[in-house]
């Protein structure tokens, strides 16, 4: 049993997720309340009481272990982008507004 379920899944990160979503929903997943805390307009802090997954195999520990890291990473770099092209995209429309406003003087 322990080779053949380690053996299902390689050590891709999308191998892991759809592994992930299969063991929600099984009883050896333990997830806690959330809570979100908003001091600040622009900052969120997500809270979970507990994650905690058991009965893995050592090849599933292995993968959550390596995964998680780099979706954190990957979720702090999307989020970097995309304050990048906000940041981009107010600059463009400010300076839309400045031609408009050049081209009615005229």
């Amino acid at each position: 049993m322990e080779n053949e379920r380690s053996s299902s899944y390689s050590s891709s990160p999308y191998s892991l997720c759809r592994h992930l979503n299969h063991v929600k929903n099984r009883s050896n997943l333990r997830v806690g309340e959330p809570s979100i805390e908003r001091e600040y307009p622009n900052t969120v802090e997500i809270r979970l009481t507990t994650l905690r997954i058991t009965d893995l195999t050592e090849t599933e520990a292995d993968l959550i272990k390596a995964f998680v890291p780099v979706a954190v990473d990957d979720v702090r770099e999307g989020l970097a982008s995309y304050t990048e092209t906000v940041e981009h995209a107010e600059e463009l429309e400010a300076k839309i507004e400045r031609t408009v406003d050049l081209i009615e003087e005229t």
